[in-house]
Protein backbone atom coordinates (compact mmCIF):
# COMPACT_ATOMS: atom_id res chain seq x y z
CA UNK A 1 0.00 0.00 0.00
CA UNK A 2 1.09 3.32 -1.07
CA UNK A 3 2.18 5.68 2.02
CA UNK A 4 2.03 9.53 1.39
CA UNK A 5 4.02 11.65 3.42
CA UNK A 6 3.10 15.88 3.11
CA UNK A 7 5.33 18.21 2.93
CA UNK A 8 5.51 21.31 5.25
CA UNK A 9 5.39 23.71 2.48
CA UNK A 10 1.60 21.91 2.07
CA UNK A 11 -1.52 22.12 4.01
CA UNK A 12 -1.49 19.22 7.09
CA UNK A 13 -5.38 18.89 6.11
CA UNK A 14 -4.11 17.23 2.74
CA UNK A 15 -2.88 14.41 4.75
CA UNK A 16 -6.72 13.88 6.17
CA UNK A 17 -8.27 14.36 3.08
CA UNK A 18 -5.78 11.43 1.09
CA UNK A 19 -6.63 9.51 4.18
CA UNK A 20 -10.23 9.86 3.61
CA UNK A 21 -9.86 8.78 -0.20
CA UNK A 22 -8.28 5.59 1.99
CA UNK A 23 -4.64 5.65 1.72
CA UNK A 24 -2.26 5.95 4.39
CA UNK A 25 -0.89 9.44 4.51
CA UNK A 26 0.89 11.71 7.28
CA UNK A 27 1.94 15.49 7.84
CA UNK A 28 5.69 16.10 8.32
CA UNK A 29 4.05 17.70 11.67
CA UNK A 30 2.82 14.72 12.50
CA UNK A 31 6.46 12.95 12.50
CA UNK A 32 8.13 15.13 14.35
CA UNK A 33 9.96 16.26 11.33
CA UNK A 34 8.61 19.39 11.45
CA UNK A 35 11.52 22.07 10.77
CA UNK A 36 14.80 19.72 9.80
CA UNK A 37 15.73 19.88 6.77
CA UNK A 38 14.99 18.01 3.27
CA UNK A 39 17.82 15.84 3.52
CA UNK A 40 16.33 14.38 6.95
CA UNK A 41 12.71 14.61 5.73
CA UNK A 42 13.97 12.06 1.92
CA UNK A 43 16.21 9.92 4.57
CA UNK A 44 12.57 9.54 6.90
CA UNK A 45 10.57 8.72 3.61
CA UNK A 46 13.39 6.01 2.40
CA UNK A 47 12.64 4.27 5.61
CA UNK A 48 9.48 4.46 6.07
CA UNK A 49 9.26 3.25 2.30
CA UNK A 50 6.97 7.15 1.94
CA UNK A 51 5.85 9.00 -0.92
CA UNK A 52 6.84 12.64 -0.44
CA UNK A 53 4.27 15.36 -1.83
CA UNK A 54 5.39 18.99 -1.58
CA UNK A 55 5.17 21.70 -3.07
CA UNK A 56 9.04 22.45 -2.35
CA UNK A 57 11.12 22.43 -5.70
CA UNK A 58 14.18 21.86 -3.61
CA UNK A 59 13.23 18.17 -3.24
CA UNK A 60 14.47 17.78 -6.30
CA UNK A 61 17.65 19.16 -6.54
CA UNK A 62 18.44 16.69 -3.88
CA UNK A 63 18.29 13.98 -7.36
CA UNK A 64 20.12 16.21 -9.52
CA UNK A 65 23.30 15.86 -7.84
Amino acid sequence: MNFFLIDESLSPLLAEKIRVLGYYAKAVRETNLKGTNDIEIVEWAIKNKAIIISGDLDFGELWST
